[in-house]
Formats: C-alpha cells, sequence, structure tokens
C-alpha cells in the first residue's frame, strides 16, 4: 500500500500561480492616472517584447463601475468578453481616496483581480485558489530536509546560515 505509482490517477497538487494570470491592479492603475471619472482606455500586459493580454477598460462619470471588454481564450475558442465590476473607495489617511473593486464571485473588496489562462473572467486569487510562486519555492525542498532526517527550519538554517 502507499508504493510507486499509488494515489489519485491524473490528480496534480500544484496550485495555479498569480504570476501565470493577468492581474488588474487598481492601485498602479491609480498611480498612472488611470481611475478617473470618464476615464478610458486599454491595459496592457507584456512579457518581455510580447503582448500577453489586452483589456479595454471605461470608467463611467458616477465613478461606480469598472466596465472591462476583452477576449478570453478557452480550449482553443476565443470568446469577446464583457464584464461590469463594482468600484468602491475610502479616504486615504494623507488626502486622496483608495479604490477597490469587487471580486464578482465572493463579493469581497481587492485591490488586484486575477484572469488565469483558460478562465473566462476576472476574480480574486483566493476564488481561483491561486498562490504566489515565491510561496512554492520556499519550501521546495522541505521533503529533502525530512528525508535526511531534518526539519524544514533546521535545513533552511543550516544552507542559509541563519
Amino acid at each position: 500500500m502507499g508504493g510507486f505509482g499509488s494515489g489519485r490517477y491524473g490528480f496534480s497538487r500544484t496550485k495555479r500561480t498569480v504570476d501565470g494570470s493577468l492581474v488588474l491592479d487598481l492601485a498602479q492603475m491609480q498611480r498612472e492616472k488611470r481611475l478617473q471619472p470618464g476615464e478610458w482606455g486599454t491595459l496592457t500586459w507584456k512579457h518581455g517584447e510580447s503582448v500577453t493580454g489586452q483589456v479595454g477598460y471605461a470608467i463611467p462619470e458616477n465613478m461606480e463601475r469598472l466596465e472591462l471588454t476583452y477576449t478570453a481564450t478557452i480550449n482553443g475558442e476565443s470568446d469577446n468578453v464583457r464584464q461590469s465590476l463594482g468600484l468602491s473607495r475610502i479616504p486615504a489617511p494623507y488626502g486622496g481616496f483608495r479604490y477597490f473593486v469587487h471580486c464578482p464571485r465572493c463579493l469581497n473588496r481587492f485591490t488586484k483581480l486575477c484572469l488565469p489562462s483558460g478562465a473566462r473572467l476576472f476574480a480574486c486569487r483566493k476564488c481561483y485558489d491561486l498562490t504566489y510562486q515565491s510561496s512554492k519555492d520556499s519550501h521546495k525542498f522541505d521533503s529533502f530536509f525530512r528525508s535526511v532526517g531534518l526539519s524544514p527550519q533546521e535545513g533552511k538554517r543550516l544552507f542559509t546560515g541563519g
């Protein structure tokens, strides 16, 4: 029992990462002066010189919504998507406002929403069960440390000198 090849066939514990998704970042949009009443434009994601994604956006004069238009490709089929996301804001401590977008799945407010490959709509990383690559990397050698009789903490201290 529990030998080589046992377990659930085709099951993978590897979580998808935020790094492999398009991330709609309201703080970045605010820094770039894109969160203005009546504002519209295109958000572009690049990897090196190649474009990995483009999303058109529009913000109505009342600043209550963020309207997105883009093409999602799922299983090789393209689909034109229009997504309307709720916007809210709170006063910032030193003046101005901090903006949030509401996840269409859980309705919680976030400053970032993700669109993983193969997904149709932007939603929060919790709803898509996404993790960060750095979280995966920080536990990469835990099983090795255990196999040589060390706890992960002892192994990290031994190799990092900490």
